[in-house]
């Protein structure tokens, strides 16, 4: 079970000072460090975590004192790497852990149009591809290609847990571009262009800027450590404003439980339709850049985003994150992880707090601040320091079908005198494929945070939601004190295999003959995208099949004397489509 609870999160964001009248010495470097906890549903709410399997979305970024959009700090990867905001699909479907479909423009909207609005750029919006209809998730196989990340929709009975897609091979529409815009970037996770992919995928991972920043969402069950920013040396010391806007799932209450789309090709018994709920929250910290140690916290969200898509003349009218959000009112409620419940309270030497900011430098040697009064001088001896030495034993174990791990020995950077610097963090992504050049390690999906700790201590990370059977390179890079990292290391790997578990499309004939790609499954699909999807009475056929199927499909799992069967019956309707397709 996948479950977000009562985890730190502490992003550790490395700022370069510029030099000013009271210059800072060459080399010193400043280090904000960010920390909330975001709660989880209660179990009884939740009970096998598929609520909380995305976990909840964030964006931080540091503005100008009157709120204009400055620099992204970080996003969570659905939103950053796997494009949530910006692809195939009515921005109103129901839900399902991995759902492959639906702009989600509710996502982390304050972030978003905010810095389109700042940076006066938007992306080109993602649709479904060759005019395929934007309500329905289903009957996409024509323009379809595999699909490395996210999981067929499901029906509710097939969500099991948090983590595990039911069906281990999946092709989805990625889309294609269209004429508008859409302040959300594309994905960035398809690695190459199928044949079935529009070519507009193409230039999809080249368009998303904000890959760079993605995090991952907190690890359940345990303190997340530093995630580290380094800001552009030309960013001017003086009052900027961080932002931190959190969202969520499944989030409803009496005022916010919209309904979803259903399904207009039949499929309304897939996906959770419950998922539509309060909006986005935003709570927001003044922080002063200059060379002293501060702190600053914040307890309540000051506004909230819009829970559906502004027209456009609201979007017209954003140029700050305060024009793009409400005050907060009655209509916020709270609960245990829910609406102003989201975060939890935290108690600290400054009192209570759901977000906490300190600037410090990236030794951290500096007389720590107290509240309203700053902090030391920053004055680390970057100078000093060396580049953190490279991992001896990094290296790829436990592999599964949909998980592996990560295992290495910690190891440091040599500061003054010889002595060990703790790195700061253990940047780990991963992605498809065999190669990873800088560029792409940059860009790769990140994995869950590695608490760092003395040289030689031993480390592993999970990675979860693999494909089975799949070429997978991992890259880690350690970054240390003052702005200081090593090489990426790499490791490649391989999934295992995995049995026949489920199905998905046309549930018996991918049961009887055992794979979704068997050519007689293909035939299958091509009729009924090419010839029944064409008349009513081949629609209303279809929508039954796809109801009635799955029970079928389910009995013929794993027999194998039935699922014969079942291949001589079908085999004379792959006959009959066949000769349908020709005389067409």
């Amino acid at each position: 079970m996948n479950r977000l609870s009562f985890s730190l999160v502490t992003l550790s964001l490395l700022l370069v000072a510029v030099p000013e009248a009271r210059a800072q010495a060459p080399g010193i470097c400043q280090t904000v460090s960010v920390q909330f906890q975001p709660k989880a549903y209660p179990a009884s709410r939740d009970p096998k975590g598929v609520y909380e399997a995305g976990g909840p979305q964030f964006a931080i970024w540091l503005a100008d004192a009157t709120g204009k959009w400055v620099a992204d700090i970080a996003v969570t990867r659905m939103t950053a790497i796997f494009g949530i905001g910006n692809r195939p699909g009515v921005w109103n479907f129901s839900s399902s852990p991995k759902f492959p479909y639906g702009r989600r423009l509710f996502d982390l909207p304050v972030w978003a149009y905010s810095r389109a609005a700042a940076r006066n750029r938007f992306y080109k919006e993602v649709v479904m591809s060759q005019g395929q209809p934007e309500t329905t998730f289903g009957f996409h196989e024509s323009i379809s290609s595999n699909e490395p990340y996210y999981c067929r929709p499901l029906r509710p009975e097939e969500q099991v847990d948090a983590v595990t897609c039911p069906t281990p091979r999946f092709t989805s529409c990625k889309g294609q571009y269209s004429g508008n815009q859409n302040p959300y970037p594309p994905r960035n996770d398809v690695s190459s262009l199928e044949g079935r992919d529009d070519p507009s995928v193409r230039s999809f991972a080249a368009d998303n800027d904000v890959d760079v920043v993605a995090t991952a969402t907190p690890t359940p069950g345990r303190t997340n450590p530093a995630t580290l920013w380094t800001v552009p040396p030309d960013l001017a010391p003086g009052d900027y404003l961080l932002f931190i806007e959190v969202n969520k799932e499944y989030d409803q209450n009496d005022t916010y439980h919209l309904n979803p789309q259903v399904d207009t090709m039949g499929l309304s018994n897939y996906g959770n339709e419950n998922n539509l709920g309060m909006p986005s929250l935003v709570w927001k910290l003044p922080i002063k850049m200059d060379e002293h140690a501060k702190v600053a916290t914040a307890t309540e969200p000051v506004g909230y985003g819009a829970p559906t898509p502004m027209d456009a003349a609201k979007i017209s009218s954003i140029h700050v994150a305060g024009d793009a959000m409400s005050p907060i009112d009655g209509t916020i409620t709270e609960g245990v992880g829910s609406g102003l419940g989201r975060l939890g309270l935290q108690v600290s030497a400054e009192g209570m707090w759901k977000v906490r900011v300190e600037t410090t430098d990236c030794g951290g040697v500096v007389t720590p601040p107290a509240p309203g009064v700053d902090g030391g001088v920053m004055q680390a001896p970057c100078e000093q320091t060396a580049a953190p030495d490279p991992v001896p034993d990094f290296h790829v174990t436990s592999l599964k079908a949909d998980s592996a791990v990560v295992a290495f020995t910690q190891t440091a950077s040599r500061g003054p005198n010889g002595m060990d610097l703790r790195p700061t963090k253990y940047d780990v992504r991963l992605r498809q494929g065999t190669s990873m050049t800088p560029a792409e390690f940059e860009s790769a999906s990140p994995a869950p945070a590695i608490e760092p700790a003395s040289r030689g201590t031993a480390a592993t990370v999970e990675l979860l939601n693999l494909k089975p059977d799949v070429d997978y390179i991992v890259g880690l890079r350690v970054n240390g004190a003052c702005r200081k990292q090593s090489a990426v290391q790499t490791a490649s790997f391989k999934t295992t295999s995995i049995k026949f578990k489920t199905v998905e499309g046309c549930f018996v004939a991918t049961a009887a003959f055992g794979s979704a790609l068997e050519p007689q499954v293909e035939m299958l699909r091509r009729f009924r995208d090419r010839v029944l999807l064409g008349s009513v009475p081949g629609r209303m056929f279809t929508a039954f099949y796809y109801q009635a199927s799955p029970a079928l499909a389910r009995q013929l799992r794993g027999v194998e004397w039935a699922r014969g069967l079942a291949r001589l019956a079908l085999e004379p309707l792959v006959a009959l489509a066949r000769v349908g397709l020709e005389v067409q």
